[in-house]
């Protein structure tokens, strides 16, 4: 009886996936730390990976054009793989663009970006105005703008997206009026702020005009003043630069 070694090294599988918004083409069924080598159509070698601990592998960066690719472990080769068409152009999602309201102040919201990509602000006559870095998330955002419209380009691994969505941002203050209450406290009066932005400073003004005092607002966007003489009272907050209009009036009695 003859016998003909044959080899048992599976054949890999090849496709073409969108990673974060990149085209890369992706091996599997592959043996694990496998030399998993990508080749032309026509038979040139165009690189060469290791498979991971799954049997996994991908090469990117790549030109136009048909791959396939062959596995080889312990000596043994496996047959080529099915063939696939890789397109090298940019399929970097393109990001939106949006007015968001945080806190009672404006910023310009990016979302539909690539994790780590760089996000770039224009001006709609094309001036680099800022950049910044997409998140985890895609996300990105930016503030202290002067009013205009705006839209942004991502990079990402040497490519370009498409120009997002234009938006027209109106850079005035838009902190909200702060509300004033008297209010009582374990049978002691005070006066209690709220609706102002966390972090904000708020000014406690006599009706006169007199700034009587400051204190900064909490995390629920809530403050309060005490040990007051009787008067009437009103609060402005500030924030990021920004001023509010003035609160309702109150009259506080000691």
């Amino acid at each position: 009886m003859t016998y003909t070694a044959q080899s048992t090294v599976a054949t890999p599988s090849l496709v073409v996936n969108d990673n974060n918004g990149l085209a890369e083409v992706d091996v599997s069924n592959a043996a694990p730390d496998a030399t998993v080598n990508l080749y032309s159509s026509s038979g040139q070698e165009v690189s060469s990976t290791t498979a991971d601990s799954y049997g996994n592998a991908s090469f990117d960066n790549l030109p136009s054009g048909s791959y396939y690719v062959v596995q080889i472990y312990d000596g043994q080769q496996s047959a080529p793989s099915n063939t696939v068409t890789f397109s090298d152009q940019s399929t970097l999602a393109t990001p939106s663009l949006a007015v968001m309201d945080t806190n009672g102040v404006e910023d310009l919201a990016v979302s539909n970006a690539t994790p780590d990509a760089t996000v770039n602000l224009f001006t709609s006559s094309g001036q680099v105005v800022s950049a910044t870095t997409a998140d985890s998330n895609g996300n990105a955002s930016f503030d202290n703008l002067s009013s205009g419209s705006y839209y942004v380009v991502q990079t990402y691994d040497g490519q370009q997206s498409a120009q997002s969505n234009t938006v027209t941002f109106s850079d005035q203050s838009t902190l909200a009026t702060p509300s004033l209450a008297v209010m009582d406290t374990n049978g002691v009066e005070d006066l209690a702020v709220s609706n102002a932005t966390p972090d904000a400073t708020v000014n406690l003004y006599s009706s006169s005009g007199q700034d009587m005092g400051s204190t900064a607002v909490d995390s629920n966007g809530n403050a309060s003043f005490d040990n007051l003489p009787s008067g009437s009272y009103y609060v402005v907050q500030t924030y990021d630069g920004q001023q509010s209009a003035q609160s309702n009036t109150v009259t506080f009695t000691a």
